[in-house]
């Protein structure tokens, strides 16, 4: 589901070597149809809601709760 309407791996190669080997390269890369808004949702979403919304989006078990750490005992 995450793939849908993804850009071609190859295309997507050529595009960051071309922006590496700039004289001055950006510090940072956003390409892909939705490379923008990850770096949105976590400027305008508490970070709860985020995980929330991710965890729901993609099928995510584990990992943190509200920023806090699960037990591994």
């Amino acid at each position: 589901a995450s793939q849908h309407g993804a850009m071609p791996a190859d295309t997507f190669a050529r595009r960051v070597v071309a922006l590496l080997l700039r004289r001055t390269p950006p510090p940072v890369i956003h390409l892909g149809t939705h490379a923008r808004l990850l770096p949105a949702m976590k400027r305008a979403l508490p970070r709860a809601r985020l995980e929330s919304v991710l965890t729901r989006r993609f099928g995510l078990r584990g990992g943190t709760t509200a920023g806090q750490p699960v037990r591994t005992e």
